[in-house]
């Protein structure tokens, strides 16, 4: 349906939008039939609409170099005003690591980059199937529990605590993680 509208997803793009439909089915299938008929219906050029438009955001998402999303993410999951600060110090300490290594080589940064990325992937699937319940401060820790383990498996060169976290926020305020259930 996508590839008619002129749409095109990266994988992981894909599995988002695809958590964010099975999601709204979800929610038409436990909506009751009697008091919410409207809630149980999906209309084909709605749910189309709807579709095109998601994968048009997932696929393009605004990024001013800000960190409106990480800010709007972390409140959303129950972060305090402080422990959003320190969000913000550590992503842009992680952002400036990236533009002039001082401790990482950019290759390492790199591949630790693309294993915290699947990583926080991995989670989020596993948050999207049910299989946690975690609420988002919940989850955040399981996040943050799941990229020290990373770390202390690694071989070399191993990034500090505040190198792992500031690229989650990173990540996170690009658009590629979350710490709740998608929203349909």
């Amino acid at each position: 349906m996508l590839d008619l509208a002129g749409e095109s997803l990266a994988p992981d793009q894909r599995d988002e939008l695809y958590a964010a439909l099975y999601a709204k089915v979800q929610d038409a299938a436990l909506a009751n039939g009697i008091t919410h008929k409207e809630d149980k219906r999906l209309l084909r050029e709605e749910l189309r609409a709807w579709l095109v438009a998601r994968a048009r955001t997932i696929q393009n998402p605004t990024h001013s170099g800000g960190t409106k999303r990480l800010i709007t993410k972390l409140t959303d999951a129950g972060v305090d005003d402080s422990g959003i600060e320190a969000a913000k110090e550590l992503r842009r300490r992680y952002v400036a690591e990236a533009r002039v290594p001082k401790y990482l080589p950019v290759d390492d940064r790199e591949a630790i980059e693309g294993e915290i990325v699947a990583a926080l992937h991995g989670l989020k699937v596993r948050l999207d199937s049910g299989e946690y319940a975690d609420n988002g401060r919940e989850f955040l820790g399981r996040c943050q529990e799941e990229l020290r383990n990373i770390r202390d498996a690694m071989k070399g060169a191993r990034p500090s605590d505040a190198l792992l976290y500031g690229c989650m926020y990173e990540v996170m305020n690009r658009c590629l993680h979350r710490l709740s259930r998608v929203i349909p």
